[in-house]
């Protein structure tokens, strides 16, 4: 799956991640990225983003495994690195394969949903320096989940929107950028106010 070329199936990769895990009790990172493919970052940030926004996320160690993945593949797609890569110690952790289909199944009605919802728009949004301006953000919100981890749902937080803009970016929608962006903006108002 090529992530500059033609929008890609959020189904189709969720589909992909589920034949790849069906042997066994546990499946390992390196064989989620070899099922999703080793050429779009974009994709391994959404799928680590939106495992550790799920009930999965409570596997100890779990969301700094994901926030590490994305970091290592946001800094790749700044640098304009053409495959991914991902150290050994990444590669060997492995998920149970039960709690990874239950997952999966939460991600899939997910990914049908944005298939339908999104189409190609507010390109600027998506690309040039906005494409830079969230990969950095990714990059910042990686690093920041293996501590987040030990303050209850604030991992999950930061997870959660970065499956939103990565969702966005993976199917060229800057509308969803924009209202991600709206409603970040009035969260925070709001935190000012409050205080």
């Amino acid at each position: 799956m090529v992530q500059n070329s033609e929008r890609s199936s959020l189904t189709e990769t969720v589909e992909t991640i589920v034949e790849a895990s069906q042997q066994g009790d546990e499946t390992t990172v390196s064989e989620i990225s070899d099922a999703v493919g080793r050429t779009s970052h974009l994709t391994a940030i959404l799928f680590a983003a939106s495992l550790s926004a799920t009930p999965l996320s409570g596997v100890p160690g779990l969301s700094t495994v994901c926030g590490l993945i994305i970091a290592t593949c946001a800094a790749q797609a700044l640098l304009g690195r053409k495959k991914i890569w991902l150290p050994g110690f990444l590669r060997r952790k492995k998920v149970p394969n039960k709690r990874l289909g239950d997952a999966l199944a939460w991600l899939g009605k997910g990914a049908a949903y944005l298939d339908g919802a999104t189409q190609t728009r507010f390109r600027p949004l998506v690309r040039g320096a906005a494409r830079k301006m969230l990969l950095s953000l990714f990059l910042i919100g990686g690093l920041m989940m293996p501590i987040l981890e030990f303050i209850p749902f604030s991992a999950s937080i930061v997870a959660g929107t970065i499956a939103f803009f990565s969702a966005a970016l993976l199917t060229r929608d800057g509308l969803w950028v924009a209202w991600g962006m709206g409603l970040i903006g009035l969260a925070a108002t709001g935190a000012v106010w409050a205080f």
